[in-house]
């Protein structure tokens, strides 16, 4: 025999494998996955977030945050959200990490809770220390009767603020702004420098003309039993009534202003919740209600708004800034 025959047989060398190698490693690691992966209703739910994408979770999370106001608004439920908030962003701040993002988040939280907790005592009848403000709302908002939505409550009652206001009351106003296609009305003879309109007996008697002639806009006006007879209307049915009351007062007819109509806005500060009317007025026996309206709490609480404005100036813009420089005024000097 040759010199090859006295070789020992050696194993052949394993063929390579088609597909890719599992290293020990990961075929350990895809193991203990598999032994770890919760059943039942966790692991559905854990399955199907791997499945959706990010973007279908943000939308889902979206879509689920946009009920909310419909479901969750007033009462106990809503402050229990806030307070759950409250410590839900408190924990998040404790949940430190090391290095300087860790040291920011706690101490925002200290600053979040030594700040409410100092305040608090503060404000308290131990020391007495409150903050200035300036209260300026409109007057159906202070203190309404009932669960109103919109409402400022002071604790405790300002029983002869809320005396004073309801010598007073509240003028109802609906206005349109309705915009043209030109300013075709400063065509007819007569009209060119006139800056109102009053046609009496129509839905919308008032109408004020832009300063600038270039402007091709004319805004509508309705107060007291006009605006009462409007209210709760539609913009369909008010664009209606806007084209005619306007028709009556240039003189012309539907058929003539309509086409030249562009757009139409509506508000109604009798339907706002937040105003729940446009103006005050003097009821009997209020002429000097104005005096206890604005007239400043403990030195603490100072009250601004056109009600608390006297001289013939309430109900006016002129009446609701004389009183904000003169609550300033006294803030300042306190």
């Amino acid at each position: 025999m040759g010199p090859e025959s006295d070789r020992p047989d050696l194993p052949r060398e394993p063929l390579e494998p088609e597909g890719p190698r599992v290293g020990v490693d990961e075929w350990v690691a895809s193991a203990d996955r598999l032994q770890d992966r919760p059943t039942g209703v966790a692991g559905a739910l854990r399955r199907a977030g791997e499945v959706v994408t990010p973007p279908i979770q943000l939308a889902i999370f979206a879509g689920l945050a946009a009920t909310v106001p419909f479901w969750l608004g007033t009462g106990d439920l809503f402050t229990y959200g806030i307070f759950v908030l409250l410590y839900v962003l408190l924990g998040l701040g404790l949940n430190t990490i090391v290095g300087f993002a860790g040291l920011l988040d706690l101490g925002y939280v200290a600053f979040f809770g030594f700040g409410a907790y100092f305040y608090a005592i503060l404000s308290s009848d131990h020391y007495g220390i409150h903050w200035p403000a300036i209260v300026t709302v409109p007057l159906p908002l202070l203190d309404p009767p009932g669960d109103e939505p919109a409402a400022l409550r002071f604790t405790p009652r300002l029983d002869d603020k809320l005396a004073a206001a309801r010598l007073l009351r509240m003028g109802q106003v609906v206005k349109v702004v309705v915009g043209f296609r030109g300013s075709f009305w400063r065509t007819i003879d007569g009209l060119h420098d006139v800056q109102f309109i009053h046609v009496f007996g129509r839905p919308l008697p008032t109408w004020w003309m832009p300063l600038d002639p270039e402007v091709p806009r004319l805004t509508g006006w309705a107060g007291g039993p006009h605006a009462a007879r409007l209210a709760g209307k539609s913009l369909v049915a008010l664009k209606d009534l806007a084209v005619r009351s306007l028709s009556d007062a240039l003189g012309l007819s539907p058929g003539d202003v309509a086409p030249q109509l562009e757009s139409l806005h509506l508000h109604d500060w009798t339907s706002d919740p937040l105003s729940r009317g446009a103006y005050t007025y003097v009821g009997v026996g209020g002429s000097e209600a104005y005096r206890t309206l604005g007239a400043p709490v403990a030195n603490t609480l100072f009250f601004a708004g056109e009600a608390t404005c006297g001289g013939g100036h309430n109900a006016t813009m002129e009446g609701a800034l004389r009183s904000g420089r003169r609550a300033a005024t006294e803030l300042l000097a306190r």
